[in-house]
Parts: structure tokens; sequence; C-alpha cells
């Protein structure tokens, strides 16, 4: 449970008028004597840091991220493991800068401190979302109006909380929604404790529902029935009678088709039927042409040969002139 906090504390800017949230803005609150006031890390929406000079410029807007308390530092660093927009997001308090003020919300309703002052929580780093057209009084007037409906009475852990109100007044300021993970293990959170009560509130009702589809199941079913399966014996005809269609359709393509190969198979035989017979003379004039060699070789080896009767008889033919 939220421990409550003194009565007087709580919506002190709603019980405040418009014109003192005015003067409170072009004022700015004070550092009390003890408050401590933590250096800047400016970043983007993507936690990558960006020129501090961006915050100084006048209508800036700025988110202040703060750890909870110092023992979850360490377990928002793993639930937020990437600096990136799909991380899970940690467990954070936000406050939204602009023009001086640092304005959030929580069981005292919508409170203005210095920014990175906040004391019940660990500083973290402030995302820079751009730059307001409204001015000091337009602020005055939507910080006022804001308070009447976001009271410490309201408040709610999950649902209506710090982060919750920073991105209804970023909507208002014009300048986008917050960071995806600065308040999605919030949104996480709320949108189970969302589911459970659906699932609750559906199981009071799931006996009558039960009941009544019974009924309707008794009643309807063999109308229904008869309606579907009448509806596929006709479909079941009519897709069989467009298969008939389809062969007595393609009848006439298949013979065209046949007739086209046998055609072309002939035409191919024809077209090649010179040229194979020139290959085969081709073959036949080589052959003859290198017999006819062969045999002036030979002829001419034997008339070197001046032998007569006189001479001794010449030797036979070595094996080698036998082979060639």
């Amino acid at each position: 449970p939220v421990d409550r906090p003194d009565p007087e504390d709580v919506d002190v800017i709603r019980r405040s008028s418009e014109a003192d949230v005015l003067e409170l803005i072009r004022a700015g609150p004070c550092l009390e004597e003890d408050d401590v006031q933590q250096p800047q890390v400016l970043v983007n929406a993507v936690k990558e840091p960006v020129p501090e000079d961006l915050a100084s410029k006048r209508g800036a807007v700025l988110v202040h991220v703060y750890n909870l308390n110092e023992d979850l530092s360490e377990a928002n660093k793993t639930l937020n493991f990437s600096s990136d927009i799909v991380a899970i997001g940690g467990v954070f308090h936000v406050g939204m800068e602009v023009f001086g003020g640092e304005w959030s919300y929580g069981v005292c309703g919508v409170t203005c401190i210095p920014p990175r002052s906040e004391e019940a929580h660990v500083y973290q780093c402030t995302v820079y979302m751009g730059r307001t057209d409204a001015d000091e009084e337009a602020l005055a007037t939507m910080l006022f109006g804001l308070a009447q409906e976001w009271t410490g009475e309201k408040y709610d852990l999950i649902g209506r909380n710090c982060c919750s109100f920073a991105a209804e007044l970023g909507r208002r300021l014009g300048v986008g929604e917050l960071p995806c993970w600065v308040d999605r293990f919030a949104r996480i959170l709320q949108t189970g404790r969302d589911a459970g009560i659906a699932a609750i509130e559906g199981a009071k009702c799931l006996p009558g529902i039960i009941e009544r589809e019974v009924v309707r199941f008794k009643t309807e079913f063999p109308t229904h029935a008869q309606r579907h399966a009448q509806l596929a014996a006709d479909f079941g005809s009519t897709l069989f009678r467009a298969g008939e269609q389809a062969v007595v359709d393609m009848q006439p393509h298949v013979e065209v088709a046949a007739k086209r190969v046998a055609a072309g198979a002939e035409a191919l035989v024809l077209t090649a039927q010179p040229h194979v017979h020139e290959a085969a003379r081709q073959v036949h004039l080589g052959a003859s042409e290198a017999a006819r060699r062969a045999q002036d070789g030979v002829v001419e080896l034997v008339a070197g040969w001046q032998w007569t009767g006189d001479q001794d008889a010449p030797e036979p033919l070595s094996a080698d002139l036998t082979r060639s």
C-alpha cells in the first residue's frame, strides 16, 4: 500500500488559482537549503547524448528520469538492457520540465520542484523531447486544469501514475509520446491487470453464455447442418462438371500440340539429312586419300631397292617397315 501524506501537502496546486500557477511558472521553484540539484545528463529518446544547449532553448521540454531507489538501479539496468526503443524498460519515476519547473504527479497530486532535485528517487538521465509552442500563460491554464483532474486520491501505482501524467502533459504540449522504454513496464503491468479483471468478469458470465449457446445449438444445428450438406453436394457436383468441361476444352489444344511436335520432328530430320550425307562423304574421301598415300609410299620404298640377280638378295623388310 502507498503511504498517504499529510493532507496539507496534497493537491496544493489544485487548491491554488490559475494566477498562482502562472506566477510559479514565471518565478520558477526555488531550491531549499538542503536541496541537491543533480548534474544533467541529456540524451534523446534512444538514450544517445545530445548537445547540452538544446535544454536551454526557450520552450524546451525535458523529461527527467529517476530510478525509484538505489536497489532498483541495477534491476532497471537489466530490464532496460539496450539503448534502443525495443528495451523492456525499467521501473522509473519521471518529471517533465518546461520553463524551468519540473512537474510531476503522485500521491500529493500535481507538484512542481526545481529540475533534477527529486530526493525520494535516484536521478538517471534527462530526455530531450523537443520544444513546445505554448507560452507561460497557456502552460498555466493547462497545468491548473490538469491539477483538477489528477488529484492525489486518484493516484494509482500502475495505471495512473507519474508516467501517465507526463505522457498526457507531453501530448498537450505537442511534443509527442514518452520514449517507450520509460513507461513500458508500467503499461505491461496495467495490461496484465486489465486482462485479469476482464477474465474474472468473463468467468462470472460464462455459465449463462454456455447455457444460451447450448440452446441455440440444439435449435439451429439440424437446419444449419442440412443446409451446409446441400451446399457441399452442390459444390461437388459443380466441381465435377467443371472438370469434365476442362477435359473437353483442352482436347483440341492437345491435338494441335501433338501435330506441331510431329511436324517439328519431321522437319528436323529433313534438315539434318543433307548434313549427315555430306559428313559421311567427307569421311569416305578422307579414308580413300589416306589409303592412296599409304600405297604410294610402299611403291616408292620398293622402287628404291635396285636389285639384280648378280647381287645378294636383299634382307627381308624389318618388322618396323612391315608395320608401316
